[in-house]
């Protein structure tokens, strides 16, 4: 177990900045793409055509949101290829380093595949924040 939690952080510490990345790509897209409704329902307010207030929760998984997702779920999908190619092909070759530790062998893929899940529940985490944190700005408007 020490071995897993350690090999575990480690692979945390060595993905961050891409994490980090994701995370800015979305909130990013994601706000463009709330920012747009929002000015698309003004300018159809001002045209003096009737708005129907929407649930933000609707929008939020629909539409062009669904090419942020696909693009997020790329971004994992390359991050997981690469944690396994930047320890075989890396300068040091520390997959040589990973497989000569005492123990077992498994908690190096278990490492590897916590690592990849905790991005995951950590993207559904935040996306679903600003879901709330969206409808409750906007549940006065």
């Amino acid at each position: 177990m020490k071995k897993f939690l350690s090999l575990y952080v480690d692979e945390l510490n060595r993905s961050k900045t891409y994490f980090l990345g994701i995370v800015a790509f979305m909130l990013v897209s994601e706000g463009a793409s709330l920012f747009y409704k929002i000015f698309r329902d003004l300018s159809l307010w001002r045209e003096g055509k009737e708005v129907v207030p929407s649930n933000i929760m609707i929008y939020m998984v629909s539409g062009m949101n669904n090419a942020i997702h696909g693009g997020i779920f790329l971004a994992l999908a390359i991050f997981s290829f690469l944690i396994w190619q930047r320890d075989w092909q890396g300068k040091g070759r520390m997959i040589y380093r990973l497989m000569t530790l005492p123990g077992s062998r498994l908690s190096v893929g278990l490492a590897k595949w916590a690592t990849v899940m905790t991005f995951i529940f950590a993207l559904l985490g935040i996306q679903l924040a600003l879901i709330a944190g969206c409808n409750v700005l906007l549940a006065g408007v």
